[in-house]
């Protein structure tokens, strides 16, 4: 179910991000959420027969009046992302949008005492935030280490406020890393380190692996640094984390990742997976899981979250081709749409990406 919610602040906290803060239009509470959870935003946009859904995490700690969702702005010029555009360029204070309950389960558990490390990347920031914010209000607090990594000041999002944390909470440590800083930018000031976070960074400044460790951004990135804290002894208890945005920059080109089938796969349970944007194809057979289980296992990351079918933020024009359904998703894409999340192709299948 959607509810009704009023624009009451919309910021501009990057070059490419906008926070909009949301009110109730009734004044009654708005649903409470756990600290990393998001909401779907359903948009009607110009020249689309259907709403557009899209997934914007609540980037705020719990228990205000208010929600904040905080959005980058997808695609380029001649490939703009629709909805982070619409979002960008017409909404304003006083307009109003829909919204789903929170959902989610990429959360901060609020019980735990253990050493906190936040990790992210982009707009992977966002879930952070509200991490963040909810251990500084901790009347017990843990002591919590945050990593970000921008390319540089002008779409470094929200330092002043992680700053202005760690400044007021001693057990609140802070590191911005910049890969591509700008000549005029101050070390110490607008970024602490140049170039991108990885494992050896993190293991000069963590005292030990034992911590709950949260990581957010391209898959390539979370990827490569999850299994770095594995070797160095965290285990899969003390491992979250979720793939923020289309991360195609690791892809490699068809003819060098198609897949042979294994002898002892019937040719019944093989399909081909054709991906028409990119021009790649792979092989699918039912040990792979997933359509987006076998995307991800190519180094191709589309948008997703919830891997249940319920945030909606994997779903995929289906080009041709049918498939099925394991778990059956809790949500009904549009016509013409499929979540890949939960789809196994039935057939060989061409999917919009």
């Amino acid at each position: 179910m959607f509810t009704p919610v009023q624009v009451i602040d919309k910021v501009r906290e990057s070059q490419t991000i906008y926070s909009f803060y949301l009110k109730s239009l009734d004044e009654k509470p708005l649903a409470p959420y756990r600290p990393g959870q998001h909401v779907l935003v359903r948009l009607s946009l110009p020249g689309q027969v259907n709403p557009v859904l899209r997934s914007y995490i609540l980037s705020t700690a719990p228990g205000q009046p208010h929600y904040r969702i905080t959005v980058k702005r997808e695609g380029n010029h001649t490939s703009p992302g629709i909805a982070s555009a619409f979002l960008h360029d017409q909404v304003f204070p006083g307009d109003t949008l829909w919204i789903s309950e929170p959902q989610g389960a990429f959360v901060l558990p609020t019980a735990s005492r253990r050493p906190v490390v936040l990790v992210s990347a982009g707009v992977g920031i966002t879930p952070m935030l509200s991490m963040l914010e909810t251990i500084a209000q901790e009347p017990n607090p843990r002591s919590v280490w945050f990593f970000h990594g921008s390319r540089n000041n002008e779409v470094q999002p929200m330092s002043k406020l992680v700053r202005a944390l760690a400044c007021e909470h001693s057990h609140i440590q802070v590191f911005i890393h910049h890969s591509q800083p700008f000549e005029h930018e101050i070390i110490g000031e607008d970024y602490d380190t140049r170039g991108r976070i990885d494992l050896d960074f993190l293991k000069r400044h963590l005292p030990t692996a034992d911590a709950d460790f949260y990581l957010c951004g391209p898959g390539s990135f979370v990827n490569v640094l999850t299994e770095g804290l594995k070797l160095w002894g965290g285990t899969d208890a003390q491992l979250a984390y979720e793939y923020f945005g289309t991360d195609q920059s690791t892809a490699v080109p068809d003819q060098e990742i198609n897949r042979i089938p294994s002898a002892n796969v019937p040719n019944s349970l093989i399909r081909r997976v054709s991906l028409v944007r990119s021009n790649q194809s792979f092989v699918w057979n039912d040990t792979d899981g997933s359509i987006l289980d076998l995307l991800e296992s190519q180094n191709i990351f589309p948008p997703s979250s919830c891997r249940q079918g319920t945030c909606m933020s994997c779903s995929t024009s289906l080009l041709s081709g049918t498939i099925r359904y394991s778990p059956e998703p809790f949500a009904e894409p549009f016509e013409g749409e499929i979540l890949i999340c939960c789809a196994q192709p039935q057939t060989d299948i061409e999917l919009d990406l």
